[in-house]
């Protein structure tokens, strides 16, 4: 005779218990396990470096000793931070002057101001004199930085370099960038070991040296001067 009896279904609630006891363990570990390698692979293996993307910097100096007159800006008003320059333009005149403290004086002085020219197009960083101050020759009234961006340098430590040269690619991934790692190539190699810049790793609790590495920028990614990317052999 047949049993034609319907088994008893497993509740709910005993088959959740049964799998969180015996298989999400193992799945919890296997993607732990996936985790740790990946970042293993990513931070130790494969050889990191921090990159800084580099635009041209002007000291503009004085051309003789003497009293900073203005800071003419074209339109009006005087020169300021983050005012925008073109080459060429006037950013400041200076009244030659072999005394040290002179108080300007523009109604009984004889000496014509000489005009300073901005030698790149850029935007002033930093104003060091003021009208009416006195400077020395070649002491730096402001500093201008390049708009654009030039090459990336990275100071990489000996031990990753490896046989990293003239023309060999790296990868380059900008911290603004979602895709992850460009490949770029490797414009220079220096020839001394120097002291990797503190921003460079805050978190370090010694000073570190690597060797400096000029890298092409990546095409089709813009990078702000001054911005930092993670640099990857």
């Amino acid at each position: 005779m047949m049993n034609n009896r319907t088994p008893i279904p497993v509740p709910l609630q005993v088959r959740w218990r049964q799998w969180r006891h015996h298989a999400l363990p193992i799945i919890c570990f296997l993607g732990s396990a996936l985790l740790v390698g990946w970042l293993w692979q990513r931070q130790v293996v494969t050889g990191r470096a921090v990159g800084e993307v580099i635009a041209v910097r002007a000291e503009v100096g004085a051309p003789c000793n003497g009293v900073i007159v203005e800071l003419p800006r074209p339109t009006s008003g005087q020169w300021s931070e983050l005012d925008l320059v073109q080459q060429g333009d006037i950013v400041a005149r200076v009244r030659p002057s072999a005394i040290p403290g002179t108080v300007l004086d523009t109604e009984h002085s004889d000496t014509s101001p000489i005009p300073v020219n901005s030698p790149i197009e850029g935007c002033i960083l930093a104003i060091h004199l003021r009208s009416g101050q006195f400077v020395q020759a070649s002491e730096p009234i402001m500093t201008i930085t390049g708009n654009q961006a030039r090459f990336i340098l990275a100071y990489i430590p000996e031990r990753m370099l490896g046989d990293t040269k003239d023309g060999s690619s790296i990868k380059v991934s900008p911290r603004t960038n979602q895709r992850g790692y460009v490949a770029c190539t490797v414009e220079r190699v220096g020839l001394s070991t120097e002291q990797i810049p503190q921003y460079h790793d805050p978190n370090a609790t010694a000073p570190k040296w690597g060797v400096p590495v000029r890298i092409r920028l990546p095409e089709g990614i813009r990078l702000r001067p001054g911005s930092l990317v993670d640099v990857s052999l």
